[in-house]
């Protein structure tokens, strides 16, 4: 039987999803080997006002408000129309259970599999 694998990294305050899962999946590609994934837990703490922003010299200031005006406008459409008003294109490929999932407790089905259908 393979033991767990777990890891942690610490970074720079960050409020984008796409620098975060940046993070998460290079922790995965570093530590996972092969063999079958059973459950992966993410958690986040030490969090800081969003008002504060760390900068460095290297960094595209007008890359990151840009980015950072996208996401505030994809997370007004969803608190306004829901979480499925926007998703990424993968969500609609054969195979794909984003949609059907988001409808879950938790995105698991308290009582079975019948949500999944």
């Amino acid at each position: 039987m393979k033991k767990s694998i777990n890891a942690q990294k610490k970074i720079e305050p960050a409020n984008l999803p796409k620098i975060m899962v940046g993070h998460v999946l290079g922790l995965f590609r570093k530590k996972y080997i092969s063999g079958a994934v059973r459950q992966i837990g993410i958690s986040y703490s030490g969090f800081v006002d969003e008002s504060y922003t760390l900068l460095s010299l290297f960094d595209d200031v007008e890359q990151i408000e840009k980015d950072n005006r996208l996401q505030t406008a994809i997370d007004v459409v969803r608190e306004q129309f829901g979480f499925l008003a926007i998703q990424k294109g993968t969500v609609l490929t054969e195979g794909s259970r984003n949609i059907e999932r988001s409808k879950l407790i938790g995105g698991h089905s308290a009582g079975g599999l019948e949500g999944l259908k």
